[in-house]
């Protein structure tokens, strides 16, 4: 993703949209983690790309769907669970 892009006050805000953010559509190939020819002909092949009064952009929520509608995105992996066993307390010599 270039620099002008990523750190854009605009862009951060579009991202905390989350599902709702509408991109143009170079945002949306910069977001992907495909080359850039790549992404563009994925979100082109999947009808992805809209028209907004002229201008090509993205909603990112349909792009979210898709990959979990194709299957491209693993499920998330479960968070490992933390061991009920308690640590022993150490005396490291402090003299508290």
């Amino acid at each position: 993703m270039s620099r002008s892009i990523a750190q854009s006050s605009r862009h951060n805000s579009r991202l905390r949209l989350g599902e709702a953010a509408v991109l143009p559509v170079p945002q949306a190939i910069a977001l992907l983690p495909l080359a850039d020819k790549e992404a563009k002909a994925w979100l082109e092949e999947n009808n992805l790309v809209h028209q907004l009064r002229g201008r090509r952009v993205v909603i990112w929520g349909d792009v979210l769907r898709q990959l979990t509608a194709s299957g491209e995105v693993p499920p998330p992996k479960p968070q490992p669970t933390r061991s009920k066993a308690s640590l022993r307390r150490v005396d490291l010599g402090g003299g508290a």
